[in-house]
């Protein structure tokens, strides 16, 4: 499973891991099973796996399941020898295209912004209280990376937990596609990124980049330090 974040690659490494001959991925992308308040029947889930039969690997990719608390539980009950693929970008420019995403979404104005992350703001506090409440926010907590890998290793082994940068996956992407595969248990293939979800917006006023290069500083010091991930070309 692809398990996030959102807006930081997922559709693109869904389309491509699709294009591999030994690796099924469901239409559509995300199937949103396990990050409800109730899950849906078994058998139904299962549905969405049938024209993979025959696939030694199959898979889906929904980005909130590595952001609500409590789903790492169920995904462990459901199977504990999941294989779950995490994929992160400079969480500024994840925080201003899921902005801008919203905004556009919600028939919202650019004036709106600082309105939104506020409102944001006030919002976190009720993710661990109601976890499974679907919410038109999370600007800030999809980009703390730290707290969603920490919930995956909660529940699965480390060997069972790939992590990646979107920044690699496009300076080097048979590098990093490589390193997918063998994690999978997959054949390594040529495979030509496809790039999905990706739109243009205006340029983030400066004062936003600011404010949110100093919300994440912390945040990425610390997931460099304790899962190794490189932040420091982050803004």
């Amino acid at each position: 499973m692809i398990v996030g974040a959102m807006k930081a690659g997922t559709s693109t490494l869904h389309a491509t891991l699709s294009h591999h001959p030994e690796i099924f991925m469901t239409t559509p992308k995300e199937l949103h099973a396990w990050d409800m308040p109730k899950p849906p029947p078994i058998d139904s889930y299962h549905m969405h796996f049938e024209r993979g039969h025959g696939f030694p690997i199959r898979g889906e990719s929904t980005p909130s399941y590595a952001y609500h608390p409590g789903t790492m539980e169920r995904l462990a009950g459901y199977n504990p020898d999941l294989r779950l693929i995490f994929i992160m970008r400079d969480p500024v420019k994840r925080a201003i295209s899921h902005i801008n995403h919203s905004l556009r979404m919600r028939k919202l104005q650019q004036k709106d912004l600082f309105d939104e992350l506020l409102a944001d703001q006030r919002d976190m506090s009720r993710l661990d209280a109601r976890p499974f409440r679907p919410s038109p926010y999370g600007y800030h907590a999809r980009g703390l990376y730290h707290l969603q890998i920490s919930r995956m290793h909660r529940h699965f082994d480390a060997k069972q937990i790939h992590l990646l940068r979107l920044e690699d996956l496009r300076e080097a992407p048979q590098e990093e596609l490589d390193r997918i595969c063998d994690f999978l248990g997959a054949a390594r293939q040529s495979l030509e990124v496809t790039s999905k979800g990706v739109r243009k917006y205006d340029p983030a006023p400066p004062e936003l980049i600011s404010y949110l290069s100093t919300y994440y500083r912390l945040p990425n010091r610390i997931l460099a330090e304790d899962f190794g991930v490189k932040t420091d070309d982050w803004l």
